[in-house]
């Protein structure tokens, strides 16, 4: 998981993709929403199609607090470096 999450932070789309996937698990634990939802978006980002429908999702089980928060935390993201 380490290196998975290194590797997502390094901007490698399915590896931001995977730690959305193993973040938002099975959808029902409110609590992981937030963090789902920037990996998804950072993979949508990048062009992963999946990732699309992920963060549409969140979107509908997220709280406008939750949203607000998770969206912050998308734009002080900072830049991946260039593959």
């Amino acid at each position: 998981m380490v290196l998975l999450e290194r590797a997502a932070r390094s901007g490698l789309t399915q590896a931001e993709y995977q730690m959305g996937e193993r973040t938002y698990g099975d959808g029902n634990n409110a609590e992981k929403y937030i963090e789902a939802y920037l990996w998804y978006a950072l993979a949508q980002r990048s062009g992963t199609e999946q990732a699309e429908a992920k963060v549409s999702e969140l979107e509908a089980r997220m709280t406008p607090d939750q949203l607000s928060e998770a969206q912050k935390r998308l734009e002080s993201w900072p830049a991946a470096p260039p593959k």
